[in-house]
This record gives C-alpha cells, structure tokens and sequence, in this order.
C-alpha cells in the first residue's frame, strides 16, 4: 500500500520551495487562434478563450521560466497538470509568473522512493487582474526505467 505523501525531508529540495521563475509574456498568437478555429470548429470565438489556451502545459511553461527540476532518484516523470481560471479572459498578453510551492514525498506500492514537485504560475492580464492560476507536476521516481511505465 501506498504511503500519503509527506514534506520533503531533503534540505536540498526544501531549499527549492518558493524560488520563483523569470517573469514570462505569454500570448494567444493569431497562428494558435487559427489552430484553435480549425480544433473546434469555426463556431471557435474569442469569448471561449481558456487558461488552457494559453498554458496547454503549465509545468513546461514552468520550467521555460528558469525553474529547477530535480531528477536526483533517477527518472524524472510529467505528474499532471490543474487549470484554474478566476475570470474570463480577452485575446492578448498574459503575464507569467511561475514558483515552486511545494516538494513533497511517498514510497509507492512497489517501494520506490518518489518525490513529487508543484510548479504554479499565476496568470495576470494587462490591467494586473490576477485571472488565473495553474499549477504543473513533476514526478522524480527512484529506480524507474522507461520501460516500466516510471511510477506505481
């Protein structure tokens, strides 16, 4: 059975907690809008426009933001991605702002050490209205190979 995960005990990765990344600009260019009409169907208007559009990969905008990102158990492993959007969005510039806020740890079902890293952005419009947050995962697995499919 598998163990909740727990803070991690690591000074090295607790010294990680709280850095946070160069600010980015982040834009609904006119070529992923067209891509965007073309996905969904010309019906596609810029009122729908989502945090996602913007950030299809929160921990990939993350780490383009200078973040760290452990791989010290051996594989390292994307663990998931959150959107929260808090108002709706116009086509334009976002602002960027990416952190880490938290490391955490847990032995799996099959006891390997894994450690697990939230990279979250907050996400600003022109005026500085905060509009959204999301938050991206990196899984570093102990012992994983690719073969395996990483974690249990």
């Amino acid at each position: 059975m598998s163990q909740d995960w727990t803070p991690s005990a690591s000074p090295e990765l607790r010294a990680v907690v709280g850095l946070t990344g160069r600010v980015q600009r982040v834009e609904l260019s006119e070529e992923r809008r067209t891509t965007l009409r073309r996905t969904v169907g010309e019906e596609f208007y810029d009122e729908t426009t989502t945090l996602a559009d913007f950030c299809p990969d929160p921990l990939v905008l993350a780490l383009d933001s200078g973040l760290p990102r452990s791989a010290r158990l051996g594989h390292i492993v994307d663990g998931g991605s959150e959107w929260e959007q808090l108002a709706p969005l116009s086509p334009g510039v976002l602002t960027a702002v990416s952190r880490i806020t938290e490391v955490v740890e847990r032995t799996s079902s099959s006891g390997r050490r894994m450690s697990r890293t939230c990279y979250e952005t907050t996400f600003h419009d022109g005026r500085g209205a905060h509009v959204g947050t999301t938050r991206g995962f990196g899984l570093d697995v102990e012992g994983a190979t690719p073969a395996d499919g990483g974690a249990s």
